[in-house]
């Protein structure tokens, strides 16, 4: 994983992007067409000299308008722009570490993440955590009961999907700043 530094004034982050996606191009046969940073890249990257005015703010056909402004952070994958041949995108989602119990952000501070259409992700699906569906791995397993006095039926669907990258390595992390 390389490390650059965006911050100074003299730095090209589109030369860098162009050279981690020929990274991927050469070890695995996929382009990088998809960009994803974190706000704090972010915010950097947009202020760069050499992106300034070649970074494209307008919405593709394919992205819904809406009255936010662009420059809004908010939890999960947000479209920004595109510049050349990358879409770029900020994610900001965050969770709470059952180690420690402290809020982290779900893509470390300081990321820029490379993909690509071919990264090919597949549904898989882990074990039912019930007795009565047999503990078996299961798209879903649906269970029905009925409560008396007052009578009434209870139903619940259950699944435990696991999305995961059949092809990781049409993917590339970088941290920069």
């Amino acid at each position: 994983m390389p490390s650059v530094l965006w911050s100074v004034t003299t730095s090209l982050p589109l030369d860098d992007l162009q050279d981690w996606s020929q990274i991927m191009l050469q070890s695995t046969g996929v382009m990088a067409t998809d960009v994803i940073m974190t706000p704090d890249v972010w915010k950097v990257f947009r202020n760069n000299a050499s992106i300034k005015d070649r970074l494209n703010l307008q919405r593709s056909a394919n992205i819904m308008p809406t009255m936010e402004q662009s420059g809004q952070i908010q939890e999960g994958g947000v479209y920004m722009g595109s510049i050349d041949n990358f879409n770029v995108f900020v994610y900001a989602g965050w969770y709470v570490d059952p180690a420690d119990g402290v809020e982290k952000p779900i893509i470390p501070i300081k990321t820029v993440i490379l993909t690509a259409p071919q990264l090919e992700g597949v549904r898989a699906y882990g074990a039912i955590r019930d007795e009565e569906a047999g503990l078996q791995a299961v798209p879903y397993y649906v269970k029905s009961w009925v409560e008396p006095d007052p009578s009434v039926r209870f139903l619940m669907l259950q699944s435990a999907p696991l999305v995961f990258p059949s092809r990781p390595n049409a993917s590339f992390k970088a941290t920069v700043l």
